[in-house]
């Protein structure tokens, strides 16, 4: 069913737009995901809740079970979170999981990422996705990372932040109670390891745990590791970037 949008006092649009802020994407469970070939995965999915296009977009795929609203391309840019719109963008619900789906989900010969207060979003959908290449089975995230249902999080991971299991918990401690309860083992990724990680062969499941670009991992989850690794660079550099660094990490243990 097709509706028409032509002004930016619509409740409709009003509600929709407020979907760029997080506050309001935690109460409604919902997200903004934007572009073609994005919002098409999302539709296979099953996920979409409603779709906004503009006059000129032409889709290829069959709506009729969807609420569309159609806008004027100058409405359609103040909605978009992106800077240069393709004129289509879907609402889509959020994935949750409870800790005991999570923990289900997760057991297995998998390994996990432990994501600690990174908060780029570019750096942190880079993550997501690699992680969802290189077989990740979950994501433990602290308070304080980025929010991985961002329209900037969902770009940058190609929509794989729907497709990992993941949890978010508010303390290094708690993070540390769920592993435990897991069994996982804890590799670290700091400078200060005394071991390189090309050095180190685990064969069972692994919970992978990378920092904040600046301040790195907390010392709570350093002190309870159960390797820190560190990544070999040339002298005067102080790190990579967090991203690159957990590709590597990720692809050696897989």
């Amino acid at each position: 069913m097709f509706k028409y949008i032509d002004s930016k006092k619509n409740r409709i649009f009003i509600e929709a737009k407020k979907l760029n802020e997080k506050k309001y994407r935690d109460r409604r469970g919902l997200c903004l995901v934007d572009g073609e070939k994005l919002v098409s995965e999302c539709i296979d999915e099953g996920i979409v809740d409603s779709l906004f296009i503009t006059e000129e977009f032409t889709f290829k795929i069959k709506l009729d079970d969807i609420n569309t609203y159609v806008l004027s391309s100058e409405l359609f840019s103040k909605l978009s979170p992106s800077k240069s719109p393709q004129g289509i963008l879907a609402i889509c619900s959020i994935p949750k999981y409870s800790q005991e789906m999570f923990l289900s989900l997760v057991k297995g010969d998998r390994n996990i990422l432990l994501i600690d207060r990174v908060q780029d979003l570019g750096n942190l959908g880079n993550i997501i996705r690699t992680g969802y290449a290189g077989h990740i089975g979950g994501l433990l995230l602290v308070k304080g990372s980025g929010d991985i249902f961002s329209p900037q999080v969902i770009r940058s991971s190609a929509n794989t932040c729907f497709k990992i299991p993941y949890m978010i918990v508010d303390s290094d401690k708690e993070a540390m109670d769920i592993l435990s309860e897991l069994n996982f083992k804890l590799v670290a990724s700091d400078m200060s390891g005394k071991v390189e990680f090309r050095d180190l062969e685990i064969k069972e499941s692994i919970c992978i745990a990378v920092g904040n670009e600046g301040k790195g991992l907390s010392r709570e989850i350093l002190d309870r590791a159960d390797y820190v690794v560190r990544i070999p660079m040339q002298e005067g550099l102080e790190s990579l970037n967090v991203s690159v660094a957990t590709a590597l990490l990720i692809y050696h243990f897989m």
